[in-house]
């Protein structure tokens, strides 16, 4: 995993709660089969639905288990062995498991893994390490991970930052994602994060639908063209509804969809499901195999990147099973005295998955009934996609960032927040009306990938442009 850079780096702020100078860092790697044991003896199926007239040895390259054999089992937690899609379903092919594959080897890491794991329930063909970690902010601090030199730094807090901020990416053409290839999605957004990175780029966001990814070959394309520099930066994620079901609706979901399982550990966010036991970041009680959404608690998350507080979730539940949870992070945020909040949902609207009442503007204009939120006025800003268009949909204060390639407005831009110099400004760096590149195309994108932010505002529309409150002096660093 991971051509550009020689490992797949995660880095995301720890949970608010736990203190700003923290934060979560994390290694996806490839299973090999040599990392795998060996199954002793076929009966180790018999328990499942298939017969034991149709076991196959699992520790065989030619192996292929037919898939409703793991339909509805816990068992189907297979280690590097991914599924192979047919018409009438799909079947698990290569070297299978179920156990855990051998430990990495860790020597010379500088960071003690809490966890160390294969994926669960999807995307088992890779494996997760992961730590979250005391990083003293606005300094730059260098691990040794894996063999490599690894400098991660990140603003303090109360610092200004910027930001990219982008939804419902495609990147590979198909008969949705019919803007892909005309605008050259994949290359370009890797251009600009790759470039964003070395100039002013301290974070970058994904409001869900990410990359559209059913097995999480997609995924790991795309993160394959980013260099070690990018993975260092901050990046966040919430998922939405073709995260859940490839087919973008529970309606016509599949046994073969991931159920949020393969993105929340590819991510590793450190939602509020990591927040009581560190070697158990994820809550796993709802299997893949039972067809239903992985739980809650793994996609919400709420953190702070210098002058800027973050509230991430999903739409995907019910107001009952999240409220808790808006209510936790609502009174962190009134610690925080951020200049600056913003909300990051995917769903734009109440459907294909989301429950009335929870599509982003709703949860926007409910969350303000909480202490901690109920005093920011105009500081509390929302951003979402699902539809794809780049568009306000509320005059300085809601946004919509879901045309990446997919049908619908047929755009493309490159959306940045920019919180530094006292002011919070949304800049929109237009590429693309009606399915063609605008003439400009090259020349902005060359000067973003180039020469940053800063050398190219000339080049932006102004989305938003408001003064920030004067923040509160930072607090100590972590020793």
């Amino acid at each position: 995993v991971g051509n550009k850079s020689p490992i797949n780096l995660r880095v995301v702020k720890a949970l608010g709660i736990r203190g700003y100078d923290y934060l979560r860092i994390s290694v996806i790697s490839n299973i090999i089969a040599s990392d795998l044991p060996k199954c002793e003896s076929q009966a180790t199926y018999n328990p499942l639905r298939c017969p034991s007239t149709s076991a196959v040895a699992c520790y065989s390259a030619t192996s292929s288990i037919p898939w409703e054999c793991f339909e509805t089992s816990e068992a189907a937690n297979l280690v590097g062995c991914p599924w192979t899609p047919t018409p009438l379903g799909g079947y698990y092919t290569g070297t299978c498991s179920f156990g855990d594959p051998a430990p990495e080897d860790t020597t010379g890491d500088d960071i003690a893994w809490g966890y160390q794991s294969g994926f669960h329930q999807r995307w088992t063909q890779y494996r997760l390490q992961t730590a979250v970690v005391a990083v003293p902010a606005g300094e730059a601090k260098t691990f040794s991970i894996k063999g490599h030199s690894v400098t991660i730094k990140y603003p303090k807090q109360y610092e200004g930052t910027v930001g990219l901020l982008i939804a419902d990416p495609c990147v590979a053409a198909d008969n949705y994602c019919i803007y892909t290839r005309p605008y050259g999605i994949k290359s370009a957004l890797q251009r600009v994060i790759n470039g964003l990175a070395a100039k002013e780029m301290d974070y970058w966001m994904n409001v869900g639908d990410l990359w559209y990814d059913q097995v999480g070959t997609r995924t790991g394309g795309f993160f394959a063209g980013l260099d070690l520099n990018a993975l260092t930066k901050i990046h966040g994620v919430t998922v939405g509804n073709h995260d859940y079901w490839v087919g973008g609706h529970a309606d016509v979901k599949s046994i073969l969809d991931s159920y949020g399982n393969g993105q929340m550990q590819w991510y590793a966010q450190d939602a509020v499901s990591a927040r009581m036991n560190e070697k158990e970041p994820f809550d796993f009680s709802i299997g893949a195999g039972s067809m239903k959404e992985a739980a809650s608690s793994n996609f919400f998350w709420y953190n702070m990147v210098g002058n800027v507080a973050f509230i991430g979730f999903s739409n995907a539940y019910s107001w009952g099973e999240q409220s808790a949870y808006f209510a936790e992070a609502c009174e962190w945020v009134g610690t925080t005295d951020a200049p600056l909040v913003v909300l990051l949902g995917h769903w734009n609207s109440a459907d294909m998955g989301c429950p009335a009442g929870e599509d982003t503007p709703d949860v926007y204009a409910q969350i303000k009934q909480f202490p901690g939120c109920d005093n920011l006025g105009s500081r509390l800003k929302y951003v979402m996609g699902h539809d794809h268009c780049n568009e306000i949909t509320q005059a300085n204060t809601g946004f919509k960032l879901g045309a990446f390639g997919m049908s619908g407005c047929a755009q493309f831009g490159i959306p940045i927040l920019d919180t530094r110099n006292g002011r919070a400004r949304l800049l929109y760096f237009p590429l693309g009306e009606g399915g063609a590149k605008l003439s400009s195309y090259d020349t902005v994108l060359n000067c973003l990938a180039d020469s940053g932010v800063d050398a190219c505002q000339q080049h932006a529309d102004v989305w938003m442009d408001e003064a920030l409150a004067p923040s509160p002096a930072p607090g100590p660093s972590p020793s």
